[in-house]
């Protein structure tokens, strides 16, 4: 017993090894982390149409800048949403007891200064919510179900925009940190 848990310990620290020679560095790490605040900090986020746009814009300003702090904006996110609603589930009166919702994110990432676009990409969710045991789609519990299912399915692809950005951010900060601190030692 004994022996399994020292060739268990020992199999972990080799793999922890392993990850920190070949370079691993996690996204989160105490010092990558502010370089990738700073690069999401300036990041500025358009204004999103709608309703469902405005709460998303506000969950993207909440995970990426919690702080609202004034950065000088290097970057553009500009997202156009569609959402769709499908009826599931079927009741022998024809009135649906699930239904399923879908946002799409068309997500572009520029650079204001060159207008090129760095990043093209979409993001899906796809969440789904009961409408009750004799609810009507009008009624107040069937809304209120679709609004917790629309804000459940924004903060997710809040938080899945702020990873793709950070991912992008990440690899492509390596080379301007780079090109920053050597043009701070000249000056």
């Amino acid at each position: 017993m004994l022996f399994r848990k020292a060739i268990c310990h020992f199999s972990v620290l080799g793999i922890v090894f392993l990850l920190v020679g070949c370079g691993f560095q996690p996204l989160y790490s105490p010092d990558g982390d502010r370089s990738i605040r700073k690069q999401l900090q300036s990041v500025r986020i358009d204004i999103i149409s709608d309703r469902s746009g405005q709460q998303l814009r506000n969950f993207l300003l909440d995970t990426m800048m919690p702080k609202r702090s004034k950065c000088s904006s290097v970057y553009r996110l500009k997202i156009n949403l569609t959402e769709s609603v499908r009826r599931l589930g079927f009741r022998r009166d024809n009135t649906p007891r699930h239904s399923e919702l879908t946002v799409i994110a068309d997500i572009r990432l520029e650079k204001i200064l060159e207008g090129e676009v760095l990043l093209h990409e979409e993001r899906k969710v796809v969440v789904s919510y009961s409408l009750g045991s004799k609810a009507e789609f009008g009624s107040f519990s069937a809304r209120t179900a679709q609004n917790d299912a629309q804000k459940r399915a924004l903060k997710i692809l809040a938080e899945d925009i702020k990873l793709l950005l950070a991912g992008f951010l990440s690899s492509d900060t390596i080379e301007e940190d780079s090109d920053i601190e050597s043009h701070e030692k000249t000056i």
